[in-house]
């Protein structure tokens, strides 16, 4: 019935330009996949674990970007009047 409903809107907004929301009912036909996860036991471990390591895999990266700007303060000090080219500001470093 869901997707009966989203593909009949679609099919009406094809025709009429000036009904509202029509983009919002494109995009909840996204959602049609979250339907499948509920019912393949797999795939839903597999969501949770992705979903799971998503905060390590953020905290890997923050650290990674913690030590890029420690190099680049580093580098706009050191070097910054040596090489205008490539550490006179903060963002070329």
């Amino acid at each position: 019935i869901f997707d009966f409903c989203v593909i009949a809107a679609s099919v009406c907004a094809l025709s009429f330009d000036a009904i509202p929301g029509v983009s919002i009912l494109r995009s909840v036909r996204a959602f049609r996949i979250l339907r499948l996860i509920g019912r393949f036991q797999a795939l839903k471990r597999m969501i949770n674990a992705i979903v799971i390591s998503l905060i390590p895999v953020l905290n890997a990266f923050l650290i990674g970007l913690l030590i890029t700007l420690i190099y680049s303060i580093l580098g706009v000090n050191l070097f910054g009047d040596r090489s205008e080219n490539n550490f006179a500001t903060f963002a070329r470093a």
